[in-house]
This record gives structure tokens, sequence and C-alpha cells, in this order.
């Protein structure tokens, strides 16, 4: 899919749904820590609702608590954050200057050990919800995962070249390193062309464009 980077990416700058994203950064910013059941509950709940990856999504198979989803919260989800290191591992993250190629071990480190806390509480992967979860957090050092982000960055081969081989590392997610490596090269094409700063947030943005724009492409051609 060829697309003119920097058109697409001034064309995607604001978007309808910026406020309600800064509702959340500012939630975040000012709730920062896990040590408050109600600043936990908003967190968790709206970051995830909101962004179509709410944890309490159980796996297929049944397994996992059986409480209605408001008991699920106050009983199983909230204290097991409370518990966690989350705070200390955000901590860890936001040690380094964001989303470049010395940061990554930590960073991505980090969104695993999310990850697999918010897999022991659903029974689920929810490498979606701790991608997006710890990007309100920290918005300039993860970049959000998703399958539209995922199938937008296969359709931009022409932009950032063909699939990208990633060795498995055992403390990291390899379908989100394999993301984030992605997006870092659109990054350094969109750099090479001169368009002005891309933020994680413009990045998702102009996925999701793309993304929409392909899928419209192709129900055309079915026609």
């Amino acid at each position: 899919m060829r697309i003119d980077l920097r058109e697409l990416a001034e064309e995607t700058r604001d978007t309808p749904w910026d406020l309600a994203n800064q509702v959340l950064y500012e939630l975040c910013r000012d709730h920062r820590g896990h040590d408050s059941d109600q600043a936990v509950y908003a967190k968790i709940l709206l970051i995830g609702r909101s962004h179509a990856a709410a944890i309490e999504r159980r796996s297929e198979d049944g397994k996992g608590p059986k409480v209605p989803n408001d008991e699920f919260y106050e009983r199983i989800v909230v204290p097991a954050i409370r518990k966690s290191r989350i705070d200390r591992w955000i901590k860890e993250a936001a040690a380094t200057p964001g989303i470049n190629p010395e940061s990554l071990p930590v960073l991505l480190s980090v969104h695993a050990k999310v990850t697999r806390l918010f897999a022991s509480i659903s029974g689920k992967n929810k490498r979606s919800l701790a991608s997006k979860y710890l990007h309100f957090h920290l918005p300039n050092h993860f970049f959000f995962y998703d399958a539209r982000a995922v199938q937008a960055l296969g359709f931009l081969k022409d932009v950032i070249g063909k699939r990208l081989m990633v060795t498995p590392n055992a403390r990291y997610d390899t379908e989100y390193e394999r993301l984030v490596r992605k997006c870092l090269m659109l990054l350094d094409e969109a750099r090479r062309l001169r368009v002005a700063p891309l933020t994680p947030r413009h990045v998702d943005n102009l996925l999701l464009r793309v993304h929409a724009d392909e899928m419209k492409r192709r129900a055309r051609g079915k026609r």
C-alpha cells in the first residue's frame, strides 16, 4: 500500500477522540500510583473498556472466576494490581528517555511484566490492554498494540519494508516487540522525509487511518 506519509501524518494529528483520550491522560497523570482502590478501578475500567481491551474478557474455555464484572473488579482485579509491582515497573520505564532503540530492553520488559500480570487476573493474553494501560501512564514510551495496528503495519510494506523477523526473547512479548520495531521503522522513514515529529499517539492515529482506508478499498474491490 503506497501512501504519502507526510500528508497522512498531518491529516491524522487531530481526531474526534482526542478529548476522550485527554481525559485518560489526565486521569493517569493525576493518579499515577496504584495505592488507591478507586484510582486503580477507574484506570483499568476506563482504559480497557474505551479501547476495546477490557480485562473482564475471560478465556473461551470458561476458566477463571465466575463472578459478576463489578465483583470481579472489586474482589480480584483491583487487589491483584495493587499487590503487584506495577508502580516499580512504571518507574523503571519512566527513567528512560522514551521510545527509541536504546530504551527497548527496559520498555519491552515492562510491557511483558504487565501483560503477565493482566493474564494472571483474566486468564487470557492481554498484551493489547498492557500496551494501552502503559501508554496512558507514559505517552511517549509505549505504542498501542491491537489487531488493526498490526494489520496496518502489514499494509505498509512499501514504507517500512517486508516482514520483520524478531528473535524470541523470554523477557519480552514477541508480538509486541515486532509491532514496536515496525513502528520505530515508520518513525525513521518519517524523519527521513522530514515529517514533523510523531508521538506514539500520532502513530496509532495514522495506523487506524491506514487500516480503515485499506478496508474500504478492499470492500470496493469486491463489488
